[in-house]
């Protein structure tokens, strides 16, 4: 058995930031095509979240498909790079920022968070965030969610209950993949400072398989304070970079790898290269093209983002190399190095505009200006990804919605 599908061929988009676009003028060609119903799920498993859903108003087979486990994970597998970026002004409400016009969250779903809710991070599709029921919250609690199929969960609390309170959390996901290379199962590495010592952080490391925390102690991460936003993770290490400011002359800023398995930690330098003369300079962690982490160096007085690839040779002592030099806008307040569908990115801020940088084209563009301030910029991927075992459906915004119907407007 088989179905025949009308499929638009499209030379791509090319609307520009703010701007309509036809899609007659995209379009080249429209042809129909016979597909087996063995191959339907391979070939749909390449849709992005939003297009998935807007198809499941037409075609059965969409929702037939929605209630396996392993084409969710598959289309995650495939839709890995970013749609958009979730910021937020101080304490004002959440916005979102749209980069793939063929991609992207409900329209309302930003307002699912309350004022007092932080989202941490966003990975694999999966939003993770600190709910809270006011500011002073004592038992606040750790949420995932899926913006695109309506779900969430929330986690247990760790033995010390510290991730659900704290006001600074910082959250690195690391998925857990199986013989089939399937990713499933997560572990959540958080970070947040420790009661008693100054010089340590409280570290914990929650394993959704088990649906419990096997790490909540203590940990030596260095004297200095760390960039809570945006750590890294690359095979069982994970990396977050310190600040530069000088109340501490020894030791210089320089990033930190924890390594989950050992549960030990390395202190690695910033390249000599990287000139830090200012207060205001700020060096971030990145993954460039999900393979190699690298060291993002933002000065002020050059105005330049400088990039580090990080490499070990023979399993030595790490090593810095310069990548690339970007001429930048002065005083950027914000940034991320991030995965989008035309390639490596870097998405920055002066404030109230926000920025793109295209390493293939080696051209930035303003994709973005508010009212709010570009406090943090948090990539999201339009994935199908389940929370969990546990996840249950969000209890609707506007009105009620049927698990069965499309969740939300796009």
């Amino acid at each position: 058995m088989g179905s025949i599908f009308l499929l638009t061929l499209f030379r791509g988009c090319s609307r520009k930031p703010r701007s309509s676009a036809r899609v007659a003028d995209d379009a080249l060609s429209e042809v129909a095509l016979y597909l087996d119903d063995d191959i339907l799920p391979v070939v749909f498993s390449y849709l992005p979240a939003k297009a998935f859903f807007r198809l499941q108003l037409v075609a059965k087979r969409f929702h037939e498909l929605s209630k396996y486990p392993r084409f969710l994970l598959e289309q995650a597998g495939h839709n890995k790079s970013a749609s958009g970026f979730f910021y937020r002004d101080g304490y004002g409400p959440y916005g979102f920022l749209l980069v793939d016009p063929y991609a992207g969250i409900p329209a309302s779903f930003p307002d699912y968070f309350n004022y007092s809710d932080e989202v941490l991070a966003s990975a694999g599709g999966l939003v993770f965030y600190q709910r809270k029921r006011y500011w002073d919250d004592e038992h606040g609690s750790l949420c995932v969610c899926n913006p695109a199929r309506r779900t969430w969960r929330t986690l247990p609390s760790s033995p010390s209950q510290k991730f659900g309170k704290e006001t600074r959390v910082s959250v690195a996901v690391k998925f857990v993949y199986d013989g089939d290379d399937m990713a499933e199962d997560y572990k959540l590495i958080c970070l947040t400072e420790a009661t008693d010592c100054i010089l340590f952080h409280h570290c914990g490391v929650y394993d959704s398989a088990a649906n419990a925390w096997t790490t909540d102690e203590e940990i030596d991460f260095g004297p200095r304070e760390l960039e809570y936003d945006h750590p890294v993770v690359c095979g069982e290490t994970v990396y977050w970079a310190s600040d530069c400011v000088s109340y501490l002359r020894m030791p210089d800023p320089y990033v930190v790898a924890f390594d989950t398995t050992t549960k030990r930690t390395e202190i690695i330098p910033v390249p000599e290269g990287a000139v830090i003369d200012s207060d205001e300079d700020t060096i971030k962690v990145g993954m460039w093209d999900e393979r190699l982490p690298c060291l993002i160096h933002y000065s002020v007085n050059a105005a330049t983002f400088t990039l580090w690839m990080l490499r070990r040779k023979n399993e030595g002592s790490p090593q810095w190399v310069m990548s690339h030099e970007i001429s930048s806008i002065p005083y950027a307040r914000s940034f991320v190095l991030s995965h989008g569908s035309t390639g490596m990115l870097l998405v920055y801020s002066d404030g109230y505009n926000a920025y793109s940088y295209s390493f293939k084209d080696g051209e930035s563009q303003q994709i973005g200006s508010s009212s709010r301030f570009f406090s943090k910029f948090i990539p999201y991927a339009n994935t199908l990804r389940p929370c969990g075992k546990q996840e249950v459906f969000l209890e609707y915004l506007r009105r009620p919605l049927l698990p069965s119907l499309l969740p939300w407007v796009f």
